[in-house]
């Protein structure tokens, strides 16, 4: 059998290399959290550098884009059609603003009405205008079923 004191010994031989694991544990954790906070600072500085030319080539393709957007819009039939109309809207205000303070210069009796600028309303004024196409539309279908109605009742003896 063994005597206390060899048991004691071994007993502090076995909380000294577990202690001694512990702290090589914890070592070993600390260096691989230190190398993931090393791995996580380069690719910050990475993605940084990355990221201004990224940002760059960002809003050179979002110029080009709105660009294009813009060209498609004023190219198209309602693009040519609005500014056709808000160019004359432009110049009947300009005329009549003009007109208006030459008479009054002038002092002459003819009074000419200044137009009010107006907010260009190009949504509301497209969806005012399909909704009134759709509604003639329609009208037109029951004018339609109208005229139907009325065909049949005279065709029957």
């Amino acid at each position: 059998m063994r005597d206390i004191a060899t048991l004691q010994a071994d007993l502090a031989a076995a909380e000294a290399a577990a202690t001694s694991a512990r702290q090589a544990a914890e070592r070993a954790q600390q260096e691989r959290l230190e190398r993931q906070q090393e791995r996580g600072e380069e690719w910050d500085r990475n993605f940084l550098d990355r990221a201004e030319a990224e940002l760059e080539q960002l809003a050179r393709d979002e110029r080009a884009a709105r660009e294009a957007f813009v060209a498609a819009v004023v190219g198209s039939d309602i693009g040519r059609t609005w500014i056709a109309m808000r160019s004359l809207r432009w110049r009947r205000m300009s005329v009549s603003g003009d007109a208006m303070n030459t008479a009054n210069r002038r002092g002459d009796s003819r009074r000419f009405h200044e137009l009010a600028y107006r907010d260009p309303r190009l949504l509301e004024d497209l969806l005012d205008i399909l909704e009134n196409a759709a509604k003639n539309e329609a009208a037109g279908l029951d004018e339609a079923r109208a005229d139907e109605r009325q065909s049949y009742i005279e065709e029957r003896p």
